[in-house]
């Protein structure tokens, strides 16, 4: 194995006596790997000393039980007889069958004995079993084994720097270097960061690694590679043209909105992995940014022997599944994907794309592409063209991608008990002149859409009585950018509105204690009013804002995370919301609600029981400023109602209808039927 460190390294971060193909393929198994924990280190050792008899083994990890290193049938006949909460995992590619909770009787359990399985410790404590079973032959190879291995599996992901690895990074670490990289999905403020570099520095991939990353967030990944690495080197690749890149850098990291310009000069530099951090940007097919990640992911994987290419993101699609297939065609799992869509279902032979005046006048032979969006997007033709925008089957997908290697913990998995979010409301108020100007916009928008809608009814040839009780239906099938630009409008309005309401709370959270705050906000006119408030000067205002330099974002995260430093507010735009770790904070203040419920929870994610260097895990408090009687009453029903946008498949798989399905996040709420329901007649 080639160990990729600094030439002024002396001590060996892997040792030599392993190499990671020593390492079973079932450990790294989805099922497995979120069961496994530091304490699992005897099971490992187990493994390593048993497998020499070449006898079946069964190991313990929790409740889940491992059979490994048969191919008997009578074995696997015994132990499938057996009841389990779930079905059974027959994992060929694994080599393993795996249980969630099983039962086996004491009959079985005394036959696979005779058979010659061997039982880890903890599988025999898990079984309410004695050591009976363990004749003298097996227990000396046992004892001549464990006195040659002087190393823990732990040993093999402890990082070259005086950093450490939580037990959940370190397993994660080691499925994705065993993987060769693998879809990383844990949720945001687990240290994700950590996970795919460590990584790839236990995987046998070469140096350099690539990481394509939000253009705010480049010099906070250059910033990490040093702290897991000593003596790490970096290079950010700057500019759309051409610019030199240090060809001695370990790690490359590039803004995903240059790749595609600046691709070909990555390539030069050969390098022998690949992270897409924030991956859900790469959404779009069409999309430059997309098509580069597409070129580099394949040079990667076709010139190294030991590629490694990894997609995280604590949301790897905001609104839609149909967003997943970019990235499951960069990771070369859309055919695979698809071939295993063909064998649950049968798949028509020609769909229709198209539908004008009730009659099909598109149709083509399904692609992989297709045949993914007709099975789990709810794919179907409509006279605009093909509509992708709906879920189905999540269970399904869930399942899918589980098995594909996604890797997804969540907070409440890591930390017993997990810090609260508490989500509180504020009630802004706002001058009635403001109010009098508002009141005139909001008419004017129900106005708009009221005609739209009814125009809508008449090319449906819906009758007149039945429009108001088909409000939700008739919204869908509008074009959403003019109803967009005017509740951008109200929205940037109202928020300058409660500028003065919002300063007046900041003075009451202010006094009395030393307490840092977040504030969000959209609106360029509201993030300006807020860092340049007069008021608001003697607490010491920092700003995040688009286009600064990434030296000055992180000079800038620095002092607010100093615990010594006097600045006390931090004013963040919209964009922010990603990458940054702002632990010095408790509270959170979202002055403008997003449209996207998913921004909320990625916003309190900047402190909620997140890592970091200097503050332990805790808890948040995420204020939501809003005037009522406005728009902000509807943003308010949609963060309640639709902030399960993707849990159900990248965490439960339960409910369909948890899925955005319009084309437009802002036209999908209750809150918007009621607040069009309203409107008078046009």
């Amino acid at each position: 194995m080639t160990t990729k460190l600094p030439m002024n390294y002396n001590e060996p971060m892997i040792p030599e006596s392993l190499c990671l193909h020593d390492v079973p393929k079932w450990l790294v198994h989805p099922t497995v790997a979120h069961n496994l924990h530091h304490d699992d280190l005897e099971e490992w050792d187990f493994y390593r000393s048993a497998r020499s008899t070449g006898n079946p083994i069964i190991l313990a990890f929790g409740t889940t039980i491992v059979l490994t290193g048969t191919s008997v049938r009578e074995v696997n006949r015994l132990m499938l007889d057996g009841e389990c909460v779930r079905q059974p995992i027959i994992d060929k590619h694994h080599h393993c069958i795996i249980f969630s909770d099983p039962h086996h009787t004491e009959n079985t359990l005394s036959q696979l004995m005779k058979m010659g399985v061997l039982f880890s410790e903890r599988a025999t404590q898990f079984y309410g079993m004695r050591h009976k079973w363990q004749n003298d032959a097996t227990d000396e190879a046992c004892e001549q084994a464990f006195s040659t291995l002087s190393f823990h599996k732990w040993d093999i992901i402890s990082p070259p720097t005086q950093r450490t690895l939580l037990p959940h990074q370190r397993a994660a670490a080691l499925t994705l270097a065993i993987n060769g990289g693998g879809y990383l999905g844990d949720e945001v403020g687990l240290g994700k960061t950590g996970e795919f570099m460590c990584g790839f520095l236990l995987s046998e991939a070469q140096f350099p690694l690539v990481v394509v990353t939000k253009k705010s967030l480049v010099g906070e990944c250059a910033a990490e590679w040093g702290r897991w690495l000593n003596g790490g080197t970096s290079a950010i690749v700057q500019g759309r043209k051409t610019s030199p890149i240090d060809p001695n850098a370990q790690l490359i990291v590039c803004n995903a909105d240059i790749l595609y310009d600046r691709v070909d000069d990555i390539i030069d530099c050969c390098p022998g992995g690949l992270v897409f951090d924030e991956s859900h940007m790469m959404k779009n097919m069409s999309a430059k940014r997309t098509k580069g990640g597409m070129k580099l992911a394949s040079w990667v994987k076709k010139n190294n022997r030991h590629p490694y290419v990894v997609m995280s993101s604590g949301t790897l699609f905001p609104n839609r599944p149909e967003e997943l297939w970019a990235q499951l065609s960069i990771m070369g799992d859309q055919k695979k994907l698809a071939a295993d869509i063909r064998r649950r279902t049968t798949v028509p032979d020609m769909i229709t794309t198209k539908i004008y005046r009730g009659k099909p006048n598109r149709r083509i032979k399904p692609n992989d592409k297709y045949t993914f969006e007709w099975y789990f997007c709810k794919g179907h033709p409509t006279p605009f063209g093909w509509d992708n925008r709906g879920a189905d089957h999540v269970n399904e997908l869930h399942d899918m991608l589980h098995d594909y290697g996604l890797i997804r913990r969540k907070k409440s998995d890591v930390y017993v008990p997990t810090p609260p979010l508490v989500t509180r409301k504020i009630l802004s108020t706002i001058s009635p002149t403001d109010r009098d100007t508002y009141t005139v916009m909001e008419d004017e928008f129900r106005r708009y859409m009221m005609k739209e809608i009814y125009h809508e009814a008449e090319k449906e040839h819906i009758p007149h009585q039945e429009v108001r009780r088909r409000i939700g239906e008739l919204i869908g099938k509008l074009n959403s950018a003019q109803a967009v630009m005017q509740m951008t409008k109200m929205r940037t309005f109202i928020g300058q509105a409660k500028i003065a309401s919002t300063v007046e709370w900041i003075h009451q959270f202010m006094e009395g204690n030393n307490k840092k705050l977040i504030i969000f906000a959209y609106h360029q006119p509201v993030i300006e009013g807020l860092i340049n408030h007069p008021e608001l000067q003697q607490y010491g205002v920092l700003s995040l804002v688009s286009g600064q330099s990434p030296v000055k974002v992180q000079n800038i995260k620095d002092r607010f995370q100093d615990p010594k430093g006097s600045e006390r507010i931090l004013v963040c735009y919209s964009g922010a919301r990603e990458g940054h770790t702002l632990t010095a904070a408790h509270d959170v203040l979202i002055v403008e609600i997003p449209f996207v419920p998913s921004w909320v929870r990625q916003m309190a994610g900047r402190c909620w029981a997140r890592m970091s260097e200097f503050y332990a895990p805790h808890e948040c408090n995420l204020w939501l400023a809003g005037v009522p009687n406005s728009i902000d009453d509807y943003l308010f029903d949609m963060v309640e109602k639709k902030q399960a946008t993707f849990t159900d498949i990248i965490d439960d798989g339960e409910d369909d209808d948890a899925i955005v399905k319009e084309d437009d996040v802002m036209l999908n709420s209750e809150g918007l039927v009621n607040f069009l329901s309203e409107a008078s007649e046009v």
